[in-house]
C-alpha cells in the first residue's frame, strides 16, 4: 500500500507535464516538477526507518537530482527556451500580469451568479445586481430536503465527464465524515452556509493507527477545487498528537471564508498552488504543514494550547531542494493567540511553565516561510522561529519578513537566527500572489477576491 501511494503521487505529477506538455507556460512546469520533488521526498518519509527505506531513499535521491536539473534550466528563462522547446510561452504570465492586476480587483463580470447578495462586495461586485442564479449541479442536506443527505454520496455520484464548474452546495449541518475531492474530480467548487454552519467533522489520528497523511477529514487531490462558507475540523485532542483537518493535494486550489480547525497538523498543504483567503485557521503544533506553494492572504491564524512541554508553532515548511518554487506567504493576515494559550504564556499558573510561541520551525531543508504587512499579536517568541527537533537546519532555510506590525513584529531577536531575512520590498514583491502564485492567471476568474501586489499596489 505505502509503494501504491508514492507510485501514484510521482506518477501524477509527472503525467501533468506529459499530458500538457512543456509548451505550457514557465510557471506551471515549475510548480509540477517541484511537485515532483515534493513526491519523491514524501515516498522516502512514508516507509518506517530501516533497508527498505534506505533503498527507495537511493533511488529517489537520483530522480530528485533529475528534477532539480529541469528546474534550474527552465529558471534560466529564454535564453535556454529552444532546449526545451517552449518558445515564448515561457514569459506568458510575465507579460500579462501587470494588465491583471490592474483589472483584478475591479472587475465584476467573473462574480459567480451564486455567491448571495451580502457577499458581493467583498468579490468585487461593487455597483452590480447580476440576479441571474446559478441552480447548484446538487445540494447536500442533512434534514433530507437535498438531494444527498451526506457529501461523499454527493461526490460519488458525479458523472466521469462534465463541462466546466461543477457545483455543490451543503446546506447547514454538521456532516461527520470523511471527504475526498479525488483526482478525477476537476473543476469542483462545494459551498456552504457559513463556516460555522456548514461543518465537515471527523477525528482521525496517528494514536489510533492511522498514517498521518489518511487522517484528513476533508482531502482534495482535484485541480482547481474551490470551497466557500464552509468549516473543516478535526476534533481528535492534543492528546491524539497528528490529526489532520485538511490535506490538499490539487493544484490551484482556493479556500475563501473558510475555518480548518484542529490542534497538530491542522492544514497539510502537500503540494501544488493553493490559495487561501479570508480563513480562520487554528491549531497548536505545525498546523500549517506541507510543500505546497501556498499563500494566506486575509487570514486569522489562532495559535492554540499544545500539550504540555511542546511548543506552539504556527509553520513548518517542507521544501526539499533549493530549486523548487514552493513555500508558505502569510500576507496582511493577523497572528493571534486563543484565550487559553494567551493565558498560559503570560503566566505560571498552576505551576506550569509559559508556552513558547513561534512563526516556523523547517521541517525539511530548504523550508521556505515569509510573514509580510501582518500583524503578529506579542506572545510570539522574540526569536519567532526554531530548528526542527533534533536538526540544526536553519542555515539552509529562508524565513523572511517585511512590515509587519503588532507587539510580535520587532525582528530584534530575529537577526540572530540563521536563515532570517529582513526583506526588502523589491525581494518582498516576488511572495506576492501575483507574482509567487502566478495569481492572476487563476484566481480572478474564480470571483474570489485577491491582492496580487503589496499593499497600496493595486488597491
Amino acid at each position: 500500500m505505502l509503494l501504491e501511494d508514492c507510485r501514484g503521487n510521482v506518477e501524477r505529477a509527472l503525467s501533468s507535464i506529459a499530458w500538457r506538455g512543456v509548451d505550457g507556460p514557465a510557471q506551471d512546469l515549475q510548480a509540477w516538477l517541484s511537485a515532483v520533488i515534493t513526491f519523491q521526498g514524501s515516498c522516502v518519509d512514508m516507509f518506517p526507518k530501516g533497508e527498505v527505506r534506505d533503498e527507495v531513499n537511493n533511488t529517489m535521491e537520483k530522480a530528485r537530482e533529475v528534477s532539480s536539473n529541469a528546474l534550474a534550466i527552465i529558471k534560466q528563462g529564454a535564453a535556454l527556451a529552444s532546449m526545451l522547446d517552449l518558445h515564448t510561452s515561457l514569459d506568458k504570465g510575465g507579460r500579462q500580469l501587470e494588465e491583471k492586476e490592474k483589472s483584478a480587483s475591479s472587475s465584476s463580470s467573473s462574480v459567480p451568479t451564486w455567491v448571495p447578495s451580502e457577499e458581493r462586495k467583498l468579490l468585487g461586485a461593487k455597483g452590480e445586481r447580476r440576479r441571474a442564479a446559478l441552480t447548484p449541479n446538487v445540494t447536500v442536506a442533512k434534514d433530507g430536503s437535498g438531494d444527498f443527505t451526506n457529501i461523499s454520496a454527493a461526490l460519488d455520484a458525479m458523472p466521469e465527464k462534465y463541462s466546466g464548474r461543477y457545483f455543490i452546495y451543503v446546506k447547514e449541518g454538521v456532516y461527520e465524515e470523511t471527504v475526498n475531492i479525488t483526482g478525477r474530480m476537476a473543476n469542483v467548487t462545494m459551498y456552504g452556509d457559513g463556516s460555522k454552519r456548514s461543518i465537515v467533522t471527523g477525528s482521525k489520528n496517528i494514536v489510533d493507527g492511522i498514517r498521518m497523511w489518511r487522517t484528513a477529514t476533508f482531502a482534495v487531490d482535484g485541480d482547481s477545487f474551490m470551497a466557500m462558507k464552509l468549516g473543516i475540523r478535526n476534533t481528535a485532542g492534543v492528546e491524539k498528537q497528528q490529526a489532520l483537518a485538511l490535506r490538499v493535494k490539487g493544484d490551484k486550489a482556493i479556500f475563501f471564508n473558510c475555518r480548518i480547525e484542529g490542534n497538530q497538523d491542522t492544514l497539510f498543504a502537500q503540494a501544488y498552488r493553493q490559495f487561501y483567503r479570508s480563513c480562520v485557521i487554528s491549531g497548536t503544533v505545525d498546523f500549517i504543514m506541507g510543500d505546497a506553494s501556498a499563500v494566506f492572504q486575509r487570514c486569522l491564524l489562532v495559535v492554540r494550547k499544545p500539550r504540555p512541554g511542546q511548543p506552539a508553532v504556527v509553520t513548518a515548511q517542507a521544501r526539499r531542494d533549493h530549486q523548487q518554487t514552493t513555500g508558505f506567504v502569510i500576507h496582511r493576515s493577523q497572528i493571534v493567540a486563543d484565550e487559553q494559550l494567551a493565558s498560559s504564556s503570560n503566566s505560571n499558573k498552576s505551576g506550569s511553565a509559559p508556552v513558547n510561541t513561534y512563526l516556523g520551525r523547517p521541517w525539511k531543508e530548504f523550508a521556505r516561510t515569509v510573514v509580510m504587512e501582518s500583524v503578529i499579536d506579542g506572545f510570539v517568541h522574540r526569536q519567532g522561529y526554531m530548528p526542527w527537533e533534533g536538526k540544526d537546519n536553519l542555515g539552509t532555510a529562508f524565513f523572511g519578513e517585511f512590515r509587519n506590525g503588532g507587539d510580535g513584529a520587532n525582528v530584534t531577536g530575529r537577526k540572530e537566527m540563521q536563515g532570517f531575512h529582513v526583506m526588502g520590498k523589491d525581494r518582498a514583491l516576488q511572495f506576492t500572489v501575483g507574482h509567487f502564485l502566478h495569481g492572476a492567471d487563476w484566481i480572478p476568474e474564480t470571483g474570489t477576491p485577491v491582492s496580487l501586489g503589496l499593499s497600496g499596489e493595486e488597491e
